[in-house]
């Protein structure tokens, strides 16, 4: 059979079975001794093209850069009457792009409608401005996505990566169906996918041999050098071809394997057991360590040969490069890679006839005999390639660079569906790149389309809004920020009654200093206290009994909580209730004293979701009403996610909340966060926190976590950055089906910006890299 059968192997990625690579290679193994017809495994390492990404850049950039276009003529125009006709002629010729470029904004219709009048003529400086403000707030990805197309133009001139493809040829007896034996080798191999295609063409243009290189004929093709194996020595694992095939250089890797007849192999193997005993310990036997390792390994082979195969095997590898100079210095480069492992020859004066080792053409029809070195079956699954992976995904923005991989790291969190779990868990301790990591894949993500709601309580959301511009609002929450919390929130009366209960129990509670962080303990309520409250809040000053005044509310209409404290003593005398009255006179002497300014008048602490990037900077409230403000901040964005003006926006929604462990201080606020990642998934939103110890997620030896361990293990993506000893511990327990030993250990020894990232179930040891537009926002401190 000259033709033969080509599958294209997807690979595993091996990293996460390195604590059972033992397992693994017994299961390749037992394949390979099956196997009774002539196979060649051939892996290629590629230039990786950036362009499907660089055309989606150019697709986002062609209407923005007709509104950047645009900006200084209506400034010129505003600015003086006289500038106004050249800005309209400019308007009136990119009026689709306009319109296009404006179509997400919140006040799209709006923007529409000032068009049509200024191209009407109907123009005034008010709507001028308003289409400038329009025109900013669209406008703000253009200088993102553009040093974004700089970068990509950077990497692949200095240093472009490399892909692997892998492919099995095989030439099988007339019965062997593809599809079946594609499914076999997916099963056995675990892995993602195995499709029958065509092998592609592994080199291109004519050549003209050499004593030993291939010249090509015409310029701007490589010259190619074949090298052969004819030395393998030394224990081989999964990961030992890792140093060719994931390292800088174009290369390609064919392993042809012809497989012995058992009673081919019994006697070849008895032959030469015949023969090595005879010289080892024969009448005239010398002493010689390499007949005796030989007489070693016969004797291994027969005693394996009941449950493996015996193979013949040749290695071939093909390289390339643009000149004969930098031909020769990879050649010398991968020798020295490999030492004595695999000792590799270019043989003179028959390059051209090896070449065909990389077509389709089987071994037979090479008219050169071929350096064979004979294995077991063991030999041929250690040398198996298939784990060897690199990601080659080019939808969603830019995560890092995988240091093992070579590779730039592309990923969205919404998926192809858009509705996949985005959530995102991320620890590091001070000085790791947490933080700046966080603004920095927040931005990506806004640059990508996503909303961004960053709660801030040290201050850095600034830099965000800064580096987003005209898309951003930016809110500082002053010390004096009121919060009613009597203020409508559901529209059912046992859901709002349970929403004022739990923020009394956090006005009502104590806050105390411990290891340079405040620990919040609420107040807890006994069941009378709950009743008397439940009472209160159903009289007529308050929600009604059927709740009718609750349907009409409004945060302006709202009743303030002394209404409740009056509440609270009618009940207690019609019920002869003191605990109500006890209740009443504690909020009066805690909340309305000195601080009824915070907490009886109406609200002043909104929530705008209105702009594409919105950061609220908790860093001068008061540390001991944060839970409070977290609530009311939960309250109004459960309602945003859920609302119809959202989902009318068509935009996925990324909430940020750095420095969790004010969230896992309070287990009502810990239970909304693990409740939002339950829940939020189904509304194209996604709950991102961030910490900087592990156990504030997984609890410590005898003080467990309520809700951290639920709300991680709905995350789907983890980055784990710098942690010491017992926390990096922690983290390898939690995960120990994807972290093994070395990952645990790189945890404790991470360098800034450098992380261990759980994509989905892919492991990357990852380097989060900054542009220099990135770098020059977000590394204005030294403080991470």
């Amino acid at each position: 059979m000259t033709t033969p059968l080509c599958l294209q192997i997807a690979p595993f990625q091996l990293g996460q079975y390195r604590a059972d690579l033992d397992g693994l290679e017994a299961r390749f193994t037992n394949f390979w001794a099956g196997l009774r017809y002539p196979v060649r495994l051939v892996s290629r390492t590629r230039r990786w093209s950036f362009a499907p990404i660089q055309q989606r850049l150019r697709a986002q950039l062609g209407p923005l850069e007709d509104v950047a276009e645009l900006l200084p003529l209506l400034d010129a125009a505003i600015g003086d009457a006289a500038g106004f006709p050249e800005f309209r002629d400019q308007l009136r010729r990119r009026q689709d792009t306009i319109t296009r470029a404006t179509a997400t904004l919140p006040d799209a219709e709006a923007v529409q409608t000032v068009i049509a009048a200024i191209l009407r003529g109907e123009t005034s400086r008010a709507q001028l401005r308003q289409l400038r403000d329009a025109c900013l707030r669209a406008a703000w990805p253009w200088r993102w996505l553009t040093n974004q197309r700089r970068m990509y133009h950077v990497i692949e001139d200095t240093a472009p990566p490399l892909a692997i493809e892998h492919y099995l040829l095989c030439w099988p007896d007339a019965h062997v169906h593809a599809g079946a034996l594609a499914s076999t080798i997916q099963h056995t191999f675990l892995l993602p996918d195995v499709q029958p295609v065509p092998l592609p063409a592994l080199f291109h243009g004519r050549y003209r041999e050499e004593a030993d290189y291939l010249a090509p004929c015409a310029p701007g093709y490589p010259y190619l050098a074949v090298l052969i194996g004819w030395d393998v020595r030394g224990d081989w694992d999964l990961t030992s071809l890792s140093t060719l095939l994931m390292g800088e250089h174009p290369l390609t890797l064919a392993i042809d394997v012809q497989t012995l007849p058992r009673g081919t192999a019994l006697r070849k193997a008895t032959d030469a057991h015949t023969v090595l005993s005879e010289a080892v310990y024969g009448k005239f036997a010398v002493k010689d360590a390499r007949s005796e390792r030989a007489l070693g390994a016969v004797n291994h082979v027969l005693g394996q040969l009941d449950v493996q195969a015996l193979h013949e095997v040749a290695y071939a590898l093909l390289l390339e490069a643009p000149t004969l100079h930098a031909l020769n210095r990879q050649v010398q480069t991968i020798r020295d890679r490999l030492g004595v492992r695999m000792r590799l020859d270019r043989v003179v004066g028959a390059q051209a006839a090896y070449l065909k080792l990389f077509t389709p053409a089987p071994s037979r029809e090479i008219p050169i005999p071929l350096v064979r070195r004979n294995t077991l079956s063991h030999g041929i699954a250690v040398k198996t390639p298939w784990g060897l992976r690199k990601t080659t995904t080019t939808s969603g923005p830019l995560w890092g660079y995988d240091v093992d991989e070579g590779m730039p790291i592309h990923y969205d969190p919404f998926g192809q569906t858009g509705v996949e779990n985005a959530h995102l868990l991320m620890v590091g301790r001070a000085g790791s790149g947490k933080t700046v990591t966080l603004l920095t894949l927040a931005l990506r993500n806004a640059v990508a389309g996503a909303q961004i709601v960053h709660v801030d309580p040290i201050g850095k959301g600034r830099l965000l809004c800064e580096a987003v511009g005209g898309g951003a609002a930016f809110y500082e929450v002053a010390t004096d920020a009121a919060i009613n919390i009597l203020d409508p929130v559901s529209d059912q009366l046992d859901r709002q009654i349970a929403i004022v209960t739990g923020k009394l129990r956090l006005l009502l509670g104590r806050s105390e200093q411990r290891g340079g962080r405040i620990h919040f303990t609420p107040r807890g309520f006994s069941n009378v206290e709950q009743g008397a409250l439940d009472l209160a809040l159903q009289t007529e000053h308050l929600y009604g009994r059927d709740s009718h005044r609750l349907t009409q509310m409004t945060p302006t209409t709202a009743p303030l909580l002394h209404v409740l404290v009056a509440a609270l003593h009618v009940v207690a005398k019609a019920h002869t209730l003191p605990e109500a009255a006890e209740l009443a006179r504690e909020i009066e002497l805690a909340l309305l004293g000195s601080r009824a300014h915070l907490f009886n008048r109406p609200t002043t602490l909104r929530w705008d979701f209105g702009s594409q990037v919105i950061s609220y900077n908790f860093k001068e409230a008061d540390p001991s009403l944060l839970p409070l403000y977290y609530a009311h901040a939960f309250d109004a964005l459960n309602r945003w996610v859920r609302s119809r003006e959202r989902a009318a926006r068509r935009q996925p929604l990324i909430v940020i909340i750095d420095e969790y462990f004010y969230m896992a201080s309070v287990p009502e606020l810990e239970a909304e966060v693990a409740l939002a990642t339950k829940t939020w998934r189904n509304y194209r939103a996604a709950m991102w926190t961030a910490d900087q110890n592990a156990t504030t997620y997984f609890g410590q030896a005898g003080l467990p976590s309520e809700w951290g361990p639920f709300t991680a293990n709905n995350c789907l993506i983890k980055l784990f950055f710098r942690q010491e000893g017992s926390e990096a511990e922690v983290l390898g327990t939690a995960y120990r089906d994807h972290l093994h030993a070395g990952h645990v250990q790189q945890i404790k020894t991470a360098g800034t910006g450098e992380c261990i990232a759980l994509l989905g179930d892919t492991v990357h040891v990852l380097q989060v890299q900054l542009t220099d537009l990135e770098s020059a926002y977000f590394l204005k401190t030294t403080t991470h």
